[in-house]
């Protein structure tokens, strides 16, 4: 309960600091950051409406993919089990996990945000701010869909069963396993930051993409989330990311550097 609660205290500090850094110079349009936010959560719930056919492909494509997984769970889950061991647990759980729940994500935004302040660079606030965003609404979409489904994880049940689902009525004690937040959070970053820093700087998208894959499969490897959880949320987290970059761009707030 402790750690739990000195965690939430780390990750409220380090946003606020990372809000204060990005409120300090007002926008070119006299918008603040946080309508921008505002605006920009208005305009991803009504997102759908907007698709085009390409964007209908997708959503089929990652919606296959993750029925294909759900097949499979179990034997993911069994053939993993076989492999765990409290140490490499432990690397995964402490050292991997938190880049998806903000423990150490959230601080390096920060530090981007004011090393971009101290250079007098404000591309680097604007891109600190979208990852926050991008953070923000993903680990949102990923809470509502895990109150929707309301998912057993692996650990739930004795054995594990992964066609257990509650759905919203349920009174599961924990938040559900789909999708996995810490996935969606994770690629939701890594998307904003690719897409602002890949064009000049190309090791940026592969350490980006492989922490955010490393979190994803860590929380599998753990047994914190089925295969397709895992799948599912990190496609959320690359859609949102690439949205909250879409609509930044579009308002002059960011660019490829």
């Amino acid at each position: 309960m402790f750690r739990i609660s000195l965690l939430k205290r780390f990750l409220a500090i380090s946003t606020a600091m990372l809000f204060c850094c990005c409120e300090i110079q007002a926008q070119r349009d006299s918008c603040s950051e946080l309508r921008v936010m505002w605006q920009d959560a208005g305009s991803m719930l009504s997102e759908p409406i907007r698709w085009d056919r390409a964007d209908w492909a997708t959503f089929v494509g990652v919606s296959t993919g993750t029925a294909i997984l759900f097949q499979f769970d179990s034997e993911v889950e069994g053939i993993l089990k076989n492999t765990r061991s409290r140490s490499r647990m432990d690397i995964a759980g402490y050292g991997i996990e938190p880049f998806g729940n903000g423990l150490y994500s959230l601080p390096l935004l920060a530090g981007l945000g004011f090393y971009g302040k101290l250079k007098g660079e404000e591309q680097h606030v604007q891109v600190a701010f979208a990852g926050l965003e991008a953070f923000v609404f993903s680990a949102g979409g990923a809470t509502c869909s895990k109150w929707i489904f309301q998912r057993h994880r692996p650990s739930d049940d004795m054995p594990s069963d992964p066609f257990v689902f509650e759905g919203p009525l349920g009174d599961l004690r924990d938040d559900g396993s789909f999708v996995s937040r810490h996935a969606s959070s994770a690629f939701a970053v890594a998307t904003v930051l690719a897409s602002c820093y890949g064009k000049q700087k190309k090791w940026v998208p592969w350490l980006a993409y492989g922490l955010a894959g490393a979190v994803t499969a860590s929380r599998v490897y753990n047994g914190k989330h089925w295969s397709s959880d895992a799948f599912a949320g990190a496609a959320l987290g690359v859609v949102t990311g690439k949205f909250v970059y879409k609509m930044r761009k579009s308002r002059g707030l960011l660019k490829t550097f």
